[in-house]
């Protein structure tokens, strides 16, 4: 039996936390739920619909707004990166070959040095970097899909335990141990 268990626990390890956050949704918002049924006296199906209903519409909200604002600055990062490096970066490379730096009693002469080719060894080596922004973004993508994926299956599964419990609280934790039924 040992075995057996550990066997369905090795090959359902990855359901088994959102399966917990699931039972735990759904034992928070059962007094939620409660009141509403309480207060509106709809149905304990219809008012835990309403719950879910407009948990559904904060948390799309939420990540609509956090979406937009995330893609905005992504954007704008990649457009300041790329004016950086093919208008910015060579500029600030001829002027520093121009210039002398003199700090207390050191002074530093560029003038010397050719910054021209480390420039272009510099953009040469940061432009594979920038064409691989576009697979971070994929993998970020995927990576959302993936978590509201998983968002979905612990809002569903926590619907229907908390839509099947009834309005009996002591379904979801039925732990008696004699003495300690009070703290319990």
């Amino acid at each position: 039996m040992v075995a057996i268990i550990a066997a369905l626990v090795i090959q359902f390890r990855n359901i088994i936390g959102p399966v917990i956050l699931a039972l735990i949704l759904a034992y928070l918002l059962h007094p939620v739920a409660g009141w509403v049924s309480r207060t509106t006296k709809l149905s304990w199906h219809a008012s835990v619909a309403i719950v879910f209903i407009l948990m559904v519409l904060i948390i799309g909200g939420l990540t609509t707004v956090a979406g937009l604002a995330i893609a905005n600055q992504i954007q704008s990062l990649i457009t300041f990166v790329q004016r950086f490096i093919s208008n910015d970066l060579p500029q600030i490379a001829s002027n520093l070959s121009t210039q002398t730096y003199q700090i207390g009693p050191f002074v530093f002469d560029f003038r010397q040095y050719d910054f021209t080719q480390l420039t272009d060894q510099l953009l040469r080596t940061l432009q594979p970097l920038l064409s691989q922004a576009g697979s971070l973004i994929g993998n970020f993508a995927t990576g959302a899909a993936g978590l509201f994926g998983w968002i979905l299956f612990v809002l569903l599964v926590s619907y229907f335990l908390l839509n099947e419990s009834g309005q009996m609280a002591m379904r979801f934790v039925n732990i008696e141990i004699p003495g300690y039924g009070d703290d319990i």
